[in-house]
C-alpha cells in the first residue's frame, strides 16, 4: 500500500468544501462527501497509479475527483 499525503492546502480546501456543503445542503450531504474523500484516499493508497498524473506539480503527484454521484 502506498502512502497518500494530503497537503495542508488540500486539507484546508477539503474542510472548506465540507463546511460549505454542511451549511448549504445539510450534514448528511457533507458527511457523504467526507466519506467519498476518505474513500478516494484509500483507493489512491491501494492503487497509486489510478489517479490522473500531474507532472507539472511533481513526479509522483496524482489527483482524484469526488463528484456528486460518488
Amino acid at each position: 500500500m502506498a502512502r497518500v499525503i494530503v497537503t495542508p492546502s488540500a486539507d484546508a480546501d477539503t474542510a472548506e468544501i465540507i463546511a460549505h456543503l454542511a451549511a448549504k445542503a445539510g450534514y448528511r450531504v457533507a458527511d457523504k462527501y467526507n466519506a467519498s474523500f476518505e474513500q478516494l484516499y484509500d483507493t489512491l493508497a491501494d492503487f497509486p497509479d489510478s489517479g490522473a498524473p500531474r507532472p507539472r506539480v511533481g513526479a509522483q503527484i496524482r489527483i482524484g475527483i469526488v463528484s456528486p454521484s460518488s
